[in-house]
């Protein structure tokens, strides 16, 4: 991995807490962060999704998201973050207009997930976390199936995030998959910058807005076409390079 990657300070502080879930005392350590993503990966490419598809995410404020990111990272997906405050409709636009052929979500957001079935192809991979119901496999059950290493072809993936839409339907922000060195994007939930301190997450907290752990908020005078339909052409250029990975 590089120097942003979980696996990096994964091999010199393995067991030091990436993740800290402070309502429900869950950790999570760069070791099993690092495994977990590699796991997630490989299951991605197996069920046939390559670099430059597309991966909804629907999940609360959930430890797992780190890794579900991280893993379709690793295989150069798009990942669309899904507000998991919107109501079934506006997520089920997301998720068909951003073209996912993989989701992943909660039991916890089941209500939501039971009513997408339209949005997502017959073929498309459908994980839920913490249970399942009908449609949708366990997604614990079916990393563990998968070996926690890199893949052999490893190209960095890109956060395809949404305008918050509110003259209209949201718009995608769609970056190009060109970049050779592997850093979080800026959407990405996860940002990793130096080990951890006397047992402190060194998570930061996600963009507000990013992936419903709050409402985006309202465009200013000042937000210009940062936020605006100009950003959010599509830019499709290029094909993914190859991401160098020490495979740690």
């Amino acid at each position: 991995m590089t120097e942003h990657g979980p696996g990096a300070f994964g091999a010199a502080h393995p067991d030091a807490a990436a993740v800290i879930m402070a309502d429900g005392g869950v950790r999570i350590s760069y070791r099993e962060l690092d495994e977990r993503s590699k796991r997630f990966a490989q299951l991605l490419r197996a069920a046939g999704l390559q670099p430059g598809d597309h991966l909804a995410i629907l999940l609360d404020n959930h430890p797992r998201y780190f890794e579900v990111f991280w893993g379709a990272q690793r295989a150069g997906l798009y990942t669309t973050p899904v507000n998991w405050h919107l109501k079934a409709a506006e997520a089920g636009y997301i998720i068909a207009d951003c073209g996912a052929t993989a989701l992943v979500t909660s039991a916890a957001l089941g209500h939501i997930a039971r009513q997408l079935d339209s949005d997502l192809g017959p073929s498309s991979v459908r994980l839920m976390i913490d249970g399942t119901i009908d449609g949708y496999d366990s997604y614990e059950a079916a990393i563990a199936r998968f070996p926690a290493v890199a893949l052999d072809d490893e190209v960095e993936g890109a956060s395809m995030c949404y305008s918050s839409g509110t003259t209209r339907r949201p718009k995608d922000i769609k970056p190009s998959l060109t970049t050779s060195k592997a850093r979080p994007p800026r959407c990405s939930p996860a940002t990793t910058s130096s080990p951890p301190e006397r047992g402190r997450c060194a998570e930061r907290s996600p963009p507000r807005g990013a992936h419903g752990l709050s409402a985006p908020r309202r465009r200013g005078p000042r937000d210009g076409a940062a936020s605006g339909a100009g950003s959010a052409r599509r830019r499709d250029r290029g094909a993914p390079r190859r991401w160098r990975s020490g495979r740690g």
